[in-house]
């Protein structure tokens, strides 16, 4: 179960990646929202897909301790942990379901990104925090509103940018694991867009 876990989320976090890589053009004095939450969710992502899988079937508990380096400079410390249950048929020793919970901190230091042809610096203000549930059905879908949170404030410079930006956004994932929505504000900007 653990695995099919790995590999949806390295699925969907390259689903949602490259999906964010088709942003508007570049608004008024910094990078585009959607380049913004790509570069946030990757560390995320990557920091859990560098924890593992567990060997235990009943409860799990895995802490997250990983560094995350900007393609330009810079670094997203992501640290927290992924709890939860999964649960077993004792006869059978089949997987029936899981349950699992995610509660990450994000500190960002002088992370540097080229996004629209400029080269832009993202530091925490004073930081994001990320919180999630995930219901995962024996089959290994994803039970209704599974999905995580992401808050708190950013500062972003480059190129005629020099701004505070606070976020809120969720992210919904469809129950056949395919995609999802993400949606909520960057910047007091409302969001909405699917991956």
């Amino acid at each position: 179960m653990m695995h099919k876990l790995l590999v949806f989320v390295l699925l969907f976090s390259m689903g949602f990646m490259a999906g964010c890589r088709k942003e508007d053009a570049i608004k008024t004095g910094g990078p585009g929202n959607e380049s913004i939450a790509h570069e946030i969710f990757k560390a995320g992502y990557t920091a859990y897909l560098e924890t593992g899988t567990t060997k235990s079937s009943h409860p799990v508990y895995i802490t997250v301790n990983s560094v995350i380096n900007g393609p330009e400079g810079g670094n997203i410390q992501v640290s927290g942990s992924i709890t939860g249950n999964v649960n077993t048929d004792e006869q059978s020793g089949e997987i029936l379901g899981s349950i699992l919970s995610i509660g990450l901190t994000e500190n960002i230091t002088d992370y540097a990104w080229e996004s629209g042809g400029n080269i832009w610096t993202m530091n925490g203000s004073p930081r994001l925090t990320v919180t999630g549930t995930f219901t995962l059905k024996p089959d290994g879908s994803f039970g209704p509103a599974s999905g995580m949170q992401f808050n708190g404030g950013i500062r972003i410079t480059g190129p005629d940018c020099n701004k505070t930006i606070n976020l809120c956004i969720t992210v919904i994932l469809n129950e056949n694991g395919q995609g999802g929505t993400v949606s909520g504000t960057i910047g007091g900007e409302a969001v909405r867009f699917t991956f």
